[in-house]
């Protein structure tokens, strides 16, 4: 279900009954940069059987973030681009709460430094973290839980933002993923054994 664009949500579900929103699996709720997290919070409350969101662009903070975890546990993919005030917290808290996550798009997050990512369940085969400042310990907890298969990490990684892979994090990306399939970073395409220029 896509609500993007629509100019007041609640109007939108006070007219529904009230199975309707327990029948959803799919929601996108891309640039709700007006909604506060308490207004989303209430909305996302309709949706427990969720497996896809997407919140690109929105202002949800990690506190509406933790309302998500709750309220959706069995959810399977999460699409965060862009959401500068989600924190390693928020991270943390998902990771925790949703125990069927497989993939996670957190890509210019900015306050994003892989942290959160420490207890990172198995089921978390793909990550795409663009522009994000993840530090050599934030690295290690991405890695953590062994499951990670498709990793992207290109464009602004590293503290400062602007660095790239460098040979410690190869060594600890490929110690802690050994079922990775492909790992891309800064416009190369690392795929197996092999490395090709993007």
């Amino acid at each position: 279900m896509g609500l993007s664009g629509r100019p007041k949500i609640t109007d939108f579900f006070t007219s529904k009954p009230p199975f309707f929103g327990s029948k959803v699996q799919y929601l996108c709720l891309n640039y709700f940069h007006q909604y506060s997290d308490i207004e989303l919070s209430n909305l996302l409350s309709w949706f427990s059987r969720l497996k896809y969101v997407s919140l690109s662009f929105s202002c949800i903070t990690d506190k509406g973030f933790k309302a998500l975890a709750e309220c959706c546990p069995s959810l399977k993919k999460v699409r965060l681009p862009c959401c500068h005030s989600i924190t390693d917290s928020g991270i943390s808290f998902l990771l925790q709460n949703c125990g069927e996550l497989a993939s996670l798009c957190t890509s210019f997050c900015s306050k994003i430094t892989g942290i959160g990512f420490l207890g990172c369940p198995k089921t978390l085969t793909k990550l795409e973290a663009i522009g994000c400042k993840f530090k050599p310990e934030g690295i290690k907890a991405v890695v953590n839980g062994g499951g990670m298969n498709h990793l992207i990490l290109s464009a602004g990684f590293g503290v400062a933002g602007g660095g790239c892979i460098d040979t410690e994090a190869v060594m600890t990306i490929s110690k802690g993923c050994p079922v990775l399939k492909k790992l891309i970073n800064r416009g190369y395409h690392i795929d197996g054994s092999s490395i090709e220029q993007k």
